[in-house]
């Protein structure tokens, strides 16, 4: 079953796991990756059968501008 969900800073362990093997992600650790979390209000997730296989962050100012950022996804999800 596929599921939305907002990521929070106790993700981090698996949002780093799942990236490890895109080489622009070598060099972010867990402490990083779950301080980006926390500081950052909209970070989604999508998990296929309890696993995290997607993610994205989202900086905006709620009025007129958003950008995403981070949008990762595993290759054997889709």
């Amino acid at each position: 079953m596929t599921r939305v969900r907002n990521l929070r800073p106790d993700d981090a362990r698996a949002l780093t796991d799942r990236y490890e093997d895109y080489e622009w992600w070598a060099d972010r650790d867990v402490g990083a990756v779950r301080e980006a979390l926390a500081e950052t209000e909209v970070v989604v997730g999508v998990e296929e059968d309890g696993k995290l296989v997607a993610a994205a962050r989202v900086l905006t100012d709620y009025t007129y501008y958003a950008n995403v950022f981070v949008v990762l996804r595993s290759a054997s999800c889709f």
